[in-house]
């Protein structure tokens, strides 16, 4: 399991790669979630993309059920 901190390192390497790529909306939602520590994702192209990232880089998202919202934190359970 990583520790917050290299989550964290990789969340802003994948920040920084998808700058340079010019994917400005996808980067935007991960700079959310290294400010804040969460982020919400809604039903736009830009957070389906985020949200797969972030899956995939080991990161907790719980869905809301009454307001269909997934949430991202970048912490370990």
């Amino acid at each position: 399991m990583k520790t917050k901190k290299s989550k964290r390192l990789t969340i802003m390497m994948k920040h920084r790669e998808l700058v340079r790529q010019g994917s400005m909306d996808i980067a935007h939602v991960l700079l959310r979630l290294l400010r804040r520590g969460r982020v919400s994702l809604g039903y736009g192209d830009a957070e389906f993309a985020a949200e797969c990232i972030l899956e995939r880089l080991g990161c907790v998202i719980t869905y809301s059920r009454p307001h269909f919202v997934a949430t991202a934190h970048d912490f370990g359970r």
